[in-house]
């Protein structure tokens, strides 16, 4: 059973999901870690992180986030794409739709995250693990008791498991 946890919502205008919905699975994934273990929902997915700092704290949140839940991950920096041309990054986004069933792009410019979700017709993030988008706001509104670096785990992989199951 899903207890959906009391919370003000977000603004309209920054939300593009259901937040109560993420909140419960979040919740619900928690739980599963407290009792036995987080069950490998995304086995068989494939992610790329794409950032210049692949390394990174952001980075790292998101990787496992996505490992935690069985994804396999990988990590590329955008020097190591030739992305000199339009006709470059139209070729590289439909080669990592191809590849991958999503992309985190962080650090990135706005230009590239837009082409990247026209062309590779696959879920693309834009800092979905970072303190700026609007999942650190939920990770604070999840009325579990866990350090707020493992509600905000909890929130990547609700976000996750909406996007790509």
């Amino acid at each position: 059973m899903c207890l959906t946890p009391h919370f003000e919502p977000l603004p309209e205008t920054i939300v593009s999901f259901d937040a109560a919905t993420m909140l419960a699975t979040a919740s619900d994934l928690q739980r599963a870690a407290m009792t036995y273990a987080v069950p490998p929902l995304l086995a068989g997915k494939h992610l790329c992180v794409l950032g210049p700092a692949t390394d990174g704290r952001d980075a790292h949140a998101f990787i496992e986030a996505a490992r935690e839940l069985g994804a396999q991950v990988t990590a590329l920096q955008p020097s190591q794409l030739a992305l000199r041309t339009p006709a470059d990054v139209a070729r590289c986004a439909g080669l990592l739709g191809r590849l991958y069933d999503a992309v985190e792009c962080q650090g990135v410019t706005a230009d590239l995250v837009h082409e990247l979700r026209e062309v590779a017709h696959i879920p693309v993030y834009d800092a979905l693990a970072g303190d700026g988008h609007h999942t650190a706001a939920l990770a604070e509104r999840l009325e579990i008791d866990a350090p707020l670096a493992t509600r905000r785990r909890r929130v990547l992989q609700a976000m996750l498991l909406d996007s790509l199951t």
